[in-house]
């Protein structure tokens, strides 16, 4: 991802020959990048009118110029842009610090919580009080985080994770209630 490309950078008649031109910019201004795909912004073109800067989200042809963009900073029609890794959060995301949903772990300002037992511990440091294991064992009595149900946290069964996967209820004509 280019963080904060200006958006006037590159006018071209329509957003398609904006992001070719954008794709021959970068692989023209830095040397051994190889875009896959030209790039794509991150926003809807009505959320960027009256805004100076956005994100472009690139693809690279191989995992060592990504491991480039993600060291050194990138060059975009003349502007030198800081390219952090792309991470797709969506509401099912599981913390894998907290447990709670969507959040990744690298952003997670929470206490830890362990997956097992739902401890005030990261999992990795869950230990039995009974046999000293350093996993789950036999005595291990699981405990979610979330709901605080006997199950493991990341148990796709959980109530808080199924309820943000139900799909809503559509309108129908049996229920005048539903009817748009």
């Amino acid at each position: 991802m280019a963080h904060s490309v200006a958006t006037d950078l590159i006018v071209a008649d329509s957003e398609e020959k904006q992001m070719e031109a954008f794709k021959e910019d970068i692989e023209t201004h830095n040397h051994d990048i190889q875009l896959a795909a030209p790039p794509i912004w991150l926003t809807r073109p009505e959320s960027r009118i009256g805004k100076l800067h956005s994100f472009l989200l690139l693809s690279f042809k191989t995992q060592r110029e990504l491991k480039h963009a993600l060291r050194n900073r990138l060059v975009i029609a003349g502007t030198p842009v800081s390219t952090p890794e792309f991470v797709d959060i969506r509401p099912t995301t599981q913390c894998g610090n907290c447990q709670k949903f969507g959040h990744h772990q690298r952003t997670c300002r929470d206490l830890a919580r362990c997956q097992l037992c739902a401890g005030p511990h990261t999992t990795n440091l869950h230990q039995c009080t009974t046999c000293q294991a350093t996993k789950e064992c036999s005595h291990t009595q699981s405990k979610c985080a979330n709901c605080k149900s006997s199950h493991k946290t990341t148990d796709l069964r959980c109530e808080v994770y199924r309820n943000l996967v139900k799909k809503p209820e559509l309108p129908t004509t049996d229920n005048p209630a539903h009817s748009l």
